[in-house]
């Protein structure tokens, strides 16, 4: 395993804020860890990144252990929320920072930051200081930043989390290009589901400072292994009564299918949400991609339900 993490644990004022993590990363693997506020996901991103003495705990990376090596002499690259850009410097300068403290000539480590630029999508840029760049343009100054020094462990806290919408949908593209064009192995903490399910080759989900599942994204959203995972990714309708859940995706219409009531009904843009009655007076919600017919409050209508059994380890989970 390229990155192995055991046992990390850490506390503040007594109080545990994350509890005997481990988890192994391959090399060139991209890892999304995902969860609520104040889970513990960023205290992770910091003990691998070294700002942070560790209460107990092992960190692995290429067979060296790095627990207590402090971050400028660590292999890792990280890149913070809000950039950390030198703003007295231009955008070459800052892209080179690191290179000056591995004894590169001032002429070599331009010509790798100008060649990083281009890679980033910020060709002729580097003459600017970072005031006079947009939100997203220094996101992918503090990126290549990140990349220049060839670090074998790339970390990105919540790097979109500034951006628009749209702004996010490009760059996360990008990102995910990069990473796979130099085969770096990297951390990448979000909050946003969307956000993690496109970009993940595995998802670390936590929660209270716990890991509650570690799993490919598609594992993580067909089979939750607690209530938690369940219910954080994604939409769940719960029979109760019943002991049974199903996603909205789970619920379509059909001729075939059982009488219900529309209750509400939501434009979401790309899709229609329903709200939904069952004969049996039970709630539910749907989605449908289909808008050439949209359903109205108070029409009847004929939809399938597929149910799943919240099976005993579920329940027993968080």
């Amino acid at each position: 395993m390229f990155l192995e993490v055991k046992n990390l644990t850490k506390k503040y004022n007594k109080k545990t804020v994350v509890s005997d993590v481990s988890f192994g990363v391959e090399e060139g693997e991209l890892l999304t860890i995902l969860g609520p506020s104040g889970c513990g996901k960023t205290t992770v991103l910091r003990a691998l990144g070294g700002f942070l003495k560790l209460d107990k705990g092992k960190i692995t990376l290429d067979g060296v252990d790095i627990t207590t090596i402090p971050p400028e002499e660590r292999p890792v690259s990280t890149v913070f929320q809000s950039y950390g850009l030198f703003p007295h410097m231009r955008v070459l300068d800052n892209v080179i920072y690191g290179l000056k403290f591995a004894g590169i000539k001032r002429k070599d480590a331009e010509k790798i930051g100008i060649e990083m630029l281009e890679k980033v999508h910020l060709k002729g840029e580097e003459k600017k200081l970072p005031s006079q760049l947009s939100g997203g343009q220094q996101q992918r100054v503090a990126l290549a930043r990140g990349l220049v020094t060839h670090p074998k462990l790339l970390l990105l806290d919540e790097p979109l989390s500034n951006l628009d919408a749209k702004l996010r949908l490009e760059l996360r593209s990008e990102i995910k290009a990069i990473q796979r064009e130099f085969n770096i192995t990297t951390i990448f903490v979000t909050h946003d589901q969307e956000e993690a399910f496109s970009v993940a080759d595995k998802i670390m989900l936590m929660n209270e400072g716990e890991l509650v599942q570690f799993d490919m994204p598609r594992n993580l959203y067909e089979k939750p292994v607690t209530k938690f995972s369940l219910d954080f990714i994604g939409s769940v309708n719960y029979d109760e009564e019943n002991n049974r859940f199903c996603r909205l995706e789970d619920v379509y219409f059909h001729k075939d299918g059982e009488e219900m009531e529309v209750l509400d009904s939501s434009f979401k843009g790309q899709l229609m949400e329903y709200v939904l009655l069952t004969s049996d007076g039970t709630t539910i919600r749907t989605v449908s991609l289909d808008k050439s017919h949209e359903y109205g409050t108070g029409e009847k209508v004929r939809a399938v339900v597929k149910w799943f059994a919240l099976d005993e380890m579920m329940l027993g989970g968080q």
